[in-house]
C-alpha cells in the first residue's frame, strides 16, 4: 500500500512540474514603466495632462475674479441687472464644465487607446515568444503570489520591445 501511495505521489510532482515549466509570469507594469515605448506614452500622456490642468486652473482663476467682481457689484447693481448678470456668469461656468467634460473624455479615450494599442503589441510579443519557447501559460506577475525568478521571463520581453 505504502508503494502505491508513494508512486501516485512521484506521479503527481513529475506531472505538475511538467506543468510548471510550461508556465512563466511577466510584470507587465515595469514593462510599460521601463521600455522606451511605455516610457514615451507615460512621458506624452502627462504631458498633455499638465497642460489640460494647467488650463483649466487658468480658466477657474479666470472665474474666481469674474465672482469677486460680480460680488462687488452687487450693491451697486439693481436686482434685475445683477440677476441678469449673475445668470450670465452660470451660463458660463456651465459652458466650462461642459467643455471640461468633455476634453477630460477626450484625454481619457485617447490615453486608453495608447495603452490599449501598447498592451496589443505586448500581447503578440508574448504570444510569438511563447510559440518559439514552448511556453503554454504567461501570467502578469501582479497576479501570482509565488513564484521561482527563473520563471520571470519580463527582462527578454523588455529586450524584445526596445529592439523592435
Amino acid at each position: 500500500m505504502v508503494k502505491y501511495l508513494i508512486l501516485i505521489f512521484f506521479s503527481f510532482s513529475f506531472s505538475f512540474s511538467a506543468i510548471a515549466k510550461d508556465l512563466v509570469i511577466v510584470d507587465i507594469d515595469f514593462l510599460i514603466k521601463n521600455s522606451k515605448i511605455g516610457k514615451k506614452i507615460l512621458t506624452d500622456i502627462n504631458s498633455e495632462n499638465k497642460k489640460i490642468i494647467e488650463k483649466f486652473k487658468s480658466e477657474e482663476e479666470n472665474f474666481k475674479i469674474e465672482e469677486s467682481k460680480l460680488v462687488s457689484k452687487k450693491k451697486i447693481l439693481s436686482d434685475v441687472e445683477f440677476q441678469k448678470e449673475l445668470s450670465s456668469f452660470k451660463n458660463k461656468i456651465a459652458d466650462y464644465n461642459s467643455n471640461k467634460n468633455r476634453i477630460l473624455n477626450d484625454f481619457n479615450i485617447k490615453k486608453n487607446n495608447k495603452f490599449a494599442k501598447f498592451y496589443d503589441d505586448i500581447n503578440k510579443i508574448l504570444i510569438t515568444y511563447s510559440e518559439k519557447n514552448d511556453i503554454t501559460t504567461v501570467l502578469d506577475k501582479k497576479n501570482v503570489l509565488i513564484s521561482r525568478s527563473d520563471t520571470d521571463i519580463t527582462k527578454n520581453i523588455l529586450n524584445i520591445i526596445d529592439n523592435k
